[in-house]
C-alpha cells in the first residue's frame, strides 16, 4: 500500500472515532436529559399539589365570619395585656 493511501485510511479512521465518541455523548446527554425531565414533572406535580393546599386554606380563611377575627383580635390584645402586666410587676418586684 503506497503511503498515501495509509495516510488517508488513518484519517478515516481518527475521523470515525471522533463520530463513535460524540455519538456516545450524544446518548449519555439524551439519558441526562429524560432525567431532568422526570425530575421537573415531579417538581411540577408538587407545585400543583401546593397550590391546591393554599387554595383550600384561602377558601377556609375566607369563610371565616367576623366574630372569629374579632375574637382573635380580644385574644392577641389580652395576651399582650397579660404579659404588660407581668413585666411590670417583675420590675417593681426588683426581679
Amino acid at each position: 500500500m503506497p503511503e498515501t493511501d495509509q495516510a488517508v485510511l488513518m484519517e478515516i479512521l481518527q475521523r470515525i472515532t471522533k463520530i463513535e465518541t460524540k455519538i456516545e455523548s450524544l446518548t449519555n446527554l439524551d439519558r441526562v436529559a429524560a432525567e431532568a425531565y422526570a425530575v421537573a414533572n415531579e417538581a411540577l406535580q408538587s407545585t400543583k399539589g401546593a397550590h391546591h393546599r393554599l387554595d383550600r386554606i384561602d377558601t377556609q380563611l375566607q369563610g371565616l365570619d367576623g366574630r372569629s377575627d374579632r375574637r382573635t383580635s380580644t385574644a392577641i390584645s389580652l395576651g399582650a395585656l397579660a404579659v404588660a402586666a407581668i413585666t411590670l410587676i417583675l420590675r417593681m418586684v426588683g426581679a
